[in-house]
């Protein structure tokens, strides 16, 4: 930011002419903004000019005792000379001839109000933000009335509280009450003046005081009828307040060259902020066709998009925010994220390989690019990067700041998974143990992480351990909470959970809480009480994911009691609202296969719910299991084996497994897996248990092994 004097020679006339006559003129404010911060107390103002002064290398002559106006005149004009000199030397010596200058000339006229302003925008423009404001100050202290210092101290104000200096940023409620206090006092001074009371509004809107702000920009409407600015802002208030039919109206009051693509995307944004998802895509889109290659209107067209679970209309919007920003990195990392959970690995690959072109160094793209390996089950090469990035990123001294501590959390969170994923169990712990020494928030994350290892080992005891261990370190953390509840559940004791729950009423936001109501009744088996919970969740549900989540658990309960109709009538729902959603995928399969019936159907959601997620074990078993019941041994049993290879620990998997392997003809290998599915189950969590599986595995393995005992 450049802090050169402004001043020309039309300038210095105008206001000679308004100083001859004893009328303050405000200049046009300075286009550049250094910044100090304002103190409080306002001097006299010949005490402040005299400090603002002395840092000037001229040494003063013997200023007037008494007021002289040819004196002051003469030396007004020796300050403004010295201001056009100044501009063409870019500063200089010649900023402190000409306070000086000004110095010399408000002696000679002490009761001056406009010599003090005009030194005090050269003061401000010259870098001295501080003195110029002490000034200024003792300007209006001793002017009440005077309209121009009022103005500049308002728009310094507003120029601080919008960022442009560093101590703004501590205080940004006290430089807004004090801009507001300014512009309060000029609407008073100047009742008719409309732009007093448009700015007075964003200040409101800024202070978040929205009611306020509509009465100011409702009066400069008033004073300014068509104003297309004021209008486009008491659109915004109007919207924020939820106020839709007013803003509707005065949106029809603008011409169509005044509804800017900025208007709709500010629009967008607002009701974004609501969960007024689709006035939110609509205003993205009427923007966009004023501008379609908008690239703030794509991107918050994409958003929103993602959040009413629009996959392929994102990707299509990614798409063409890649054709028309080709070198924003950013943009092809997001279309690569779009592309993966739609199961385009092919694609998220390339835009991957684009974004590693315009941003080589990048360590979210290096992310991604492993995460995608993850996903393909490259699991070899996704720890490779993600040791890579660790290494970039970790400090000898172990002293990180708080985004530092961030990122190399992400990337150990990441790798643990990875692990975790590969089998080594032993390095997902490393890891995570690793993540819980990088701060608190980092260490919430790699409880949690603990938890859902010892949960995938069967370790319910140690999982519950250090569920109980992390509510102890973080009480006041709901994650930690959420996974002790859960914890307990497993463990059989439901009713403490429930405890657990009910500490968190007044912080957790109700569709939350409902869900995990839900999750603890289901694993009490007590289904009616999951029933109502899960339907309170998906009356509170504001946004798609939690509605997905909300109908998931009413399919997921009614499968649990085999009420397979009204479970897949709820899961149906949850593809409706996201067409690509696996999990609902998977589950509808899975019911149709345990049912034996429309097996075709089946084997086709199995399919797309794997192509989603092709290293999902859960996934890889319903694609086995329904292709064993059609025969097709050749593709079941090394669907079966991935899947247990993925989740070893999961009886239901290993019962599959067993099961093709005996069917084809392989009864030893049957015998192993049925024995390790018995030995799962004992180990399995207390709501988990299923009595009916157990004795069919039994008998299965009594028959393999009485065969293979004739042989």
């Amino acid at each position: 930011m450049k802090r050169i004097v402004v001043g020309t020679g039309a300038v210095l006339v105008s206001c000679l002419t308004a100083w001859g006559q004893g009328t303050p003129l405000s200049s046009a404010a300075p286009a550049s903004r250094p910044a100090v911060a304002p103190s409080i107390v306002a001097p006299s103002i010949k005490a402040a000019a005299s400090k603002a002064a002395a840092s000037a290398p001229i040494q003063p002559g013997s200023p007037a005792q008494k007021p002289d106006p040819g004196a002051a005149y003469y030396h007004f004009m020796l300050a403004r000379q010295a201001e056009e000199r100044a501009e063409l030397a870019g500063g200089g010596p010649e900023v402190a001839r000409a306070l000086h200058e000004y110095h010399l000339a408000l002696h000679s006229d002490p009761k001056s109000g406009y010599i003090p302003e005009q030194m005090a925008e050269l003061l401000f423009r010259s870098g001295r933000t501080g003195d110029a404001l002490r000034l200024a100050r003792s300007v209006e202290q001793e002017h009440p009335g005077d309209v121009a210092v009022h103005r500049f101290l308002g728009e310094v104000y507003a120029y601080m509280l919008g960022g442009g200096d560093s101590a703004s940023k501590s205080a940004p409620s006290r430089l807004g009450k004090l801009a507001i206090d300014e512009y309060q006092s000029l609407t008073r001074l100047r009742p008719l003046e409309s732009d007093n009371y448009s700015t007075l509004g964003k200040l409101y809107r800024a202070n978040h005081d929205l009611p306020r702000a509509e009465q100011a920009f409702e009066r400069a409407l008033q004073l300014s009828p068509g104003n297309a600015s004021t209008i486009r802002n008491l659109v915004y208030v109007e919207t924020e307040l939820g106020h839709s039919s007013r803003a509707q109206a005065l949106l029809k009051q603008l011409s169509m060259s005044d509804k800017t693509p900025g208007l709709y995307t500010a629009l967008g944004q607002v009701y974004a902020r609501q969960h007024l998802w689709t006035r939110a895509l609509q205003s993205y889109q009427q923007g966009l066709t004023l501008q379609p290659g908008d690239v703030d209107l794509l991107r918050g067209l994409a958003r929103t998009q993602l959040q009413v679970g629009d996959l392929d209309g994102a990707r299509n919007t990614y798409q063409k925010l890649t054709a028309t920003d080709t070198q924003d990195a950013e943009s092809f990392v997001q279309l690569a994220r779009v592309q993966k959970a739609l199961g385009d690995f092919p694609g998220a690959g390339k835009s991957l390989a684009r974004a590693q072109q315009l941003a080589p160094d990048d360590p979210e793209v290096a992310y991604e690019v492993a995460s995608l390996a993850a996903s393909q089950g490259d699991t070899a090469r996704a720890e490779a990067l993600l040791g890579k990035l660790i290494q970039a990123n970790t400090r000898a001294d172990g002293r990180y700041s708080l985004a530092e501590a961030s990122n190399l959390g992400v990337f150990l969170e990441k790798l643990g998974r990875v692990q975790a994923q590969s089998g080594d169990v032993t390095g997902a712990q490393k890891s995570f143990a690793q993540l819980r020494q990088l701060g608190r928030d980092n260490a919430e994350r790699a409880i949690g992480e603990q938890v859902d290892l010892y949960r995938a080992q069967h370790q319910m005891p140690q999982a519950l351990q250090a569920a109980a261990e992390g509510v102890k370190l973080a009480p006041q953390s709901l994650s930690l909470r959420t996974s002790y509840a859960l914890a307990l559940a497993d463990n059989g004791q439901w009713q403490q959970a429930l405890q657990q729950a009910a500490l968190m009423q007044s912080k957790a936001a109700p569709q939350r809480l409902a869900l995990l109501r839900a999750q603890i009744y289901e694993r009490g088996r007590q289904w009616k009480a999951a029933t109502r919970a899960a339907q309170q969740a998906l009356a509170a549900a504001q946004v798609t994911e939690d509605k997905v989540d909300a109908w998931f658990m009413l399919g997921e309960v009614a499968e649990q009691q085999k009420h397979y109709g009204p479970a897949e009538q709820d899961f149906q729902q949850a593809l409706r609202l996201s067409p690509h959603e696996g999990t609902a995928l998977n589950y509808l399969a899975y019911i149709l296969a345990e049912r034996n019936t429309r097996l075709p159907e089946a084997l086709r959601d199995a399919h797309a719910a794997v192509s989603l997620e092709p290293t999902n074990g859960a996934y890889l078993d319903t694609l086995g299991w329904i292709e064993l019941k059609l025969k097709d041994l050749k593709n079941a049993v090394p669907q079966l084996e991935r899947a247990a290879a993925l989740r070893s620990h999961d009886p239901v998997i290993l019962e599959h497994l067993g099961d093709a392997y005996f069917q084809s003809g392989q009864l030893r290998q049957a015998q192993v897996q049925w024995t390790r599915a018995l030995n799962e189950w004992k180990t399995a969590a207390v709501a988990d248990y299923d009595k009916k599986a157990v004795k069919r595995v039994g008998k299965q393995l009594h028959k393999v092994e009485t065969q293979l005992a004739k042989r």
